[in-house]
């Protein structure tokens, strides 16, 4: 699982504080014969609006003789009442504790948080002495059937695409127009989902939607039953964060409900991985997210671009980029653009101003645009698919052209050894190479760097180090394309340090960015573990001397399921 992060927001947490008292006052221990909990019980109970009592199981050691035990309670009186004392009789080691309650003052969905604790004096050392649960007399739904369900809430985190499948819709019975989906991201219907990923078998997973009002849907806290190894996932939209906290909404964060589909603007959703960080993040990133109630056809609206090469007209010597186009069945029409920039936002934007040309598309797979290059340098080209005047989808690629006018660069051993990660990832990526180039002395590259890319650096001759501007190989779901430079070329001035090298271990300041703004920044290392018998006399340091190493062990991708990068949670997605 290939873990990103999001520092846009975070929910901060309060915690209380127990302290130990150093009396001197001697406390009798609990006996061995008296009464106990058992670890069987519940950890909550479901009540009924049209019942009045529910029943504790109490145990015993000793079941001779009867007996009665001192029990006390935190449950709230306007709601419950439970009794001071739980009797035995003799030859039973069980008993019920039998407490009332007012369904009419308790009402539906009124979770209550109940501690039972039986006297000291009366407690076996051999059982709990106390027992907390919660009670609840849960609103009732009825299940409406299968819906079609495109999830895009790991996308934040994992390195996966946003997938469609059937979960069971249920609407509430008092509230019509709420919904919520059963177990959407567990075993029993996830896709992704692995035998090692942990949820709770006799737990139930939701994901709630309030589509009372259909211009204005939002999704309450969801507890999913969802674990990927960094704690339960819980979601809910960016709208109803705001009505918790008594801020007001966002007109542009509303879901919608309409021609029996419930779909959400990218980024209108936050998801919680609660061992991983107490913080909220983005979710919805692709702006894929769709419930399709029972019996609503399910839309094709996939759109997909690629660049495949150049294209150079023989009359006129000019080159295009070729640029390969699908489109959904269900997609009206489609339009591209293509700017020289690195942004996928720019290109929306000029498309949308009318400052770029466009290219129209209808529904199809396998299409071609050949669209005009005036120069080299990075361009981003995006799709945008309509249904009507209703944007349904888009996809985008970034690429590098060359149109032939750089020279092929020829390079030579230097070293081999450890590059450490910090602002992106973290970790050490051991046995990487490093060369010279031999044209160009100041020129350095670390082979295999990265998600498999090279990475660019210069050495001067007087000792300064300048990490270049690059792209990492890495394309952020969310953001696009990753890249990193120098630090002090990035923010403009020489406050936050430059690159450096000192015996065997450069020591970079890097900066990792997308189009939006900052992941995180600081310094990475590459320390030379082994060097070649013709490296440079700057390369300094305590390193073996050696030939050659053809048997170094190559740079794996990274954009497998273990490695994880981790961002800085000290910056927010802001340029400085």
């Amino acid at each position: 699982m290939k873990l990103f992060k999001y520092t846009l927001m975070a929910l901060a947490l309060a915690g209380a504080m127990v302290s130990c008292s150093d009396d001197d006052d001697y406390t009798v221990a609990p006996q061995s014969t008296g009464a106990y909990f058992p670890n069987t019980n519940a950890s909550s109970y479901r009540l009924t609006l049209d019942g009045s009592t529910f029943s504790v199981p109490v145990m015993r050691t000793d079941a001779s003789g009867a007996a009665t035990y001192n029990i006390t309670s935190s449950a709230d009186a306007q709601y419950f009442t439970v009794p001071s004392t739980v009797s035995f009789v003799d030859g039973q080691n069980s008993a019920d504790l039998i407490i009332a309650y007012d369904a009419d003052a308790l009402g539906y969905d009124n979770s209550q948080s109940i501690s039972l604790s039986l006297a000291e004096a009366d407690a076996s050392q051999y059982g709990k002495y106390t027992y907390s649960f919660t009670a609840i007399i849960p609103s009732p739904w009825t299940s409406l059937g299968m819906a079609t369900m495109t999830e895009d809430f790991l996308t934040t985190f994992f390195a996966i695409d946003p997938t469609t499948y059937q979960v069971e819709i249920q609407e509430n019975d008092l509230t019509p127009g709420y919904y919520r989906l059963v177990n959407p991201l567990t075993t029993a219907n996830y896709p992704y989902y692995s035998p090692g990923d942990e949820e709770d078998p006799d737990g139930t997973g939701y994901i709630y939607l309030d589509a009372s009002n259909p211009d204005e849907v939002f999704m309450p806290i969801s507890d999913t039953n969802c674990n990927w190894t960094y704690g339960l996932i819980s979601l809910m939209s960016f709208n109803y964060y705001y009505m918790l906290n008594g801020m007001d909404t966002d007109p542009s964060l509303w879901g919608t409900l309409a021609d029996g589909i419930i779909s959400f603007p990218k980024e209108s959703c936050l998801i919680q991985m609660i061992d991983y960080s107490t913080g909220w993040y983005p979710s919805n990133v692709n702006g894929a997210f769709k419930v399709y109630m029972p019996g609503v056809p399910v839309k094709d609206y996939a759109t997909a671009i690629e660049y495949s090469g150049l294209f150079m007209d023989a009359s006129t010597q000019g080159y295009s980029a070729v640029m390969n186009v699908s489109v959904g069945s269900d997609v009206e029409s489609a339009k591209v653009g293509m700017m020289l920039t690195r942004s996928e936002t720019d290109v929306l934007e000029a498309m949308e101003a009318g400052g770029i040309d466009t290219y129209d598309f209808a529904a199809g797979e396998n299409q071609t645009a050949y669209i005009p290059l005036a120069e080299a340098g990075y361009y981003t080209a995006v799709i945008v698919a309509y249904d009507g005047d209703e944007e349904v989808g888009s996809s985008s690629v970034t690429f590098k052209v060359d149109l032939g006018s750089e020279p092929e660069l020829s390079w030579s051993y230097v070293a081999t050894g450890t590059y450490t990660y910090a602002n992106y990832w973290e970790g050490d990526d051991e046995g990487l190479e490093l060369y010279v180039c031999d044209t160009d002395a100041s020129l350095y590259k670390i082979e295999h760097w990265g998600n498999d890319v090279d990475f660019f650096f210069n050495w001067a001759d007087d000792g300064t180090v300048t990490v270049q501007d690059q792209f990492t190989g890495v394309v952020n779901s969310s953001y696009g394309d990753v890249w990193v430079m120098e630090l002090g070329e990035y923010v403009g001035n020489t406050d936050y340090g430059w690159s450096s090298y000192e015996n065997g271990v450069f020591t970079f300041n890097t900066v990792w960015y997308v189009s939006a703004g900052v992941f995180g920044y600081g310094p990475e290392t590459f320390t030379i573990t082994a060097t070649s018998q013709s490296a440079p006399a700057k390369v300094q340091g305590k390193a073996k001397v050696i030939g050659k190493n053809n048997n170094v062990k190559f740079h794996i991708n990274k954009a497998g399921r273990d490695f994880r990068p981790v961002l800085s949670e000290s910056i927010s997605m802001k340029k400085f």
